[in-house]
């Protein structure tokens, strides 16, 4: 019996490392519909939807998928979302300050990180075909991120791996390029795509110049799920503010999208493969801009936790002492006894040298 256990172990494990963990598949062409319940669309995405899926609409109202039939997905909406409201601090991260961020504030120029799990993907107006090997045309609109980044005073720490082919496998590809790039500590990591919808879901125009909305998708199979879709609404909140329509949304997928590597590991789907490249550009380099304000202020609000943090700790330290030395009089029978106490504590414990020996004469035997 003790052998056919070990075996079907052995089994399930290669199962489950032959098997795409967190990767979620994306369609090469066509897009699903997403609808409310009143059969408006709210969504056309290349992303494939599954029950459980949320989307944060450009309106701020959240939906949830509940049933998928073909490219149909159809939604209830669950609530309005307030980007405004204060977001609470859990308390682990109050104590421990660190636990949720990428690094600690930096020095000088801060860094960013820019790649791609889908190096081919094209434009059909520019390209003439959506897939261009090794090197797509979402490789020059990550460019102009890049560019768009330095510009505001950023350092891009920024790879042009193309992960090929495009298949669900990608992103376990991609893993180690966005590890590489991590290990140099960026304040932010973003996986550039496109999507696969009609042209008229991403076209707008952000202060006078044509453009294209860019998504941002987060994974909901992933530890930091909770850390990564606060940092996408924070980009939301400001980009409504100041360049309304260029963000269309989040959506929230199955899936990790390496996200679970870090709180701000960000997928952001550039334009579709229905525009021209010009356009994606400048919805890049539009958000890119917007850069410098939302990590100034995603920054502070970490300074401000760190700080908040140890002050917590402290006080915790402080109330468990103050808690032990009221038992201590009271079991005691007054102050002068428990201070009587401590010292014989202190005596027998600190008696022995730091080797826990006895002082006094040697033993001889």
């Amino acid at each position: 019996m003790r052998q056919i256990w070990i075996c079907w172990l052995m089994v399930l494990a290669l199962v489950v490392t032959a098997t795409p963990t967190g990767a979620h598949e994306e369609l090469s062409d066509g897009h699903f519909e997403l609808v409310d319940e009143s059969g408006q669309v709210i969504l056309e995405t290349g992303l494939v939807v599954e029950v459980g899926d949320q989307y944060l609409a450009e309106d701020n109202r959240l939906y949830e998928v509940t049933a998928v039939q073909g490219g149909l997905a159809r939604c209830r909406l669950v609530e309005t979302v307030d980007l405004t409201a204060t977001r609470p601090v859990a308390w682990w991260r109050r104590i421990w300050p660190g636990s949720a961020r990428v690094i600690p504030a930096q020095k000088g120029r801060p860094l960013v990180g820019i790649y791609h799990t889908h190096g081919a993907e094209s434009f059909v107006p520019t390209q003439g075909t959506a897939s261009v090997t090794p090197a797509g045309g979402i490789v020059s609109v990550a460019d102009a991120m890049a560019a768009a980044f330095e510009r505001q005073g950023f350092e891009v720490v920024r790879l042009r791996d193309a992960h090929l082919p495009h298949d669900s496998r990608a992103y376990e590809r991609s893993r180690r390029t966005a590890l590489q790039i991590l290990k140099r500590r960026p304040l932010a990591l973003f996986d550039v795509h496109r999507d696969t919808a009609p042209a008229s879901a991403y076209e707008v125009e952000v202060q006078g110049n044509r453009a294209s909305k860019v998504m941002l998708v987060i994974g909901r199979q992933n530890p930091n799920r909770s850390a990564n879709l606060e940092f996408a609404k924070h980009i939301k909140r400001v980009a409504d503010e100041r360049k309304p329509g260029l963000i269309k949304g989040i959506f929230f997928g199955k899936g990790k999208y390496n996200q679970d590597l870090g709180p701000r590991v960000i997928l952001l789907e550039v334009g579709t493969y229905r525009i021209d490249q010009a356009s994606a550009q400048r919805g890049a380099m539009e958000l890119a801009e917007l850069m410098p304000a939302i990590l100034t202020d995603v920054d502070a609000e970490y300074r401000a936790e760190g700080r908040s943090g140890w002050t917590t700790a402290l006080w915790l330290i402080v109330l468990v002492l103050t808690i032990a030395g009221a038992f201590l009089v009271l079991s005691s029978g007054g102050i002068p006894q428990a201070r009587e106490k401590i010292k014989q504590f202190i005596s027998r414990e600190f008696r022995g040298d730091l080797f826990g020996r006895r002082r006094g004469p040697r033993n001889p035997l």
